[in-house]
């Protein structure tokens, strides 16, 4: 996950704290929110290849990160709860 500066992740909260006050609940919603921030990077972006290639890039280290800090241990607590389905497999 990027880590910025404090003057910069205070400037982007203020954006999230709006977006809360809405209280993003549908994936839907969360799709358009999502969109809100790319747009408004492609805005001050040149426009060109790397500015895609940015976007793009972003949207998939925040996906993995999410996945690393969120997903695995939901899915970690699961496997617990209702038992290892890939116990038996090789990894050869």
């Amino acid at each position: 996950m990027p880590y910025i500066p404090e003057s910069r992740r205070q400037a982007i909260q203020m954006t999230n704290d709006t977006l809360d006050m809405y209280e993003v609940t549908t994936c839907g919603e969360l799709n358009f929110a999502i969109t809100i921030l790319i747009l408004s990077y492609w805005r001050g972006s040149a426009k060109n290849y790397q500015a895609i290639n940015d976007i793009v890039g972003s949207l998939g280290c925040a996906k993995q990160e999410f996945y690393r800090k969120i997903a695995i241990d939901y899915e970690n607590k699961k496997c617990n709860e209702t038992g290892e389905i890939y116990g038996g497999i090789s990894e050869s």
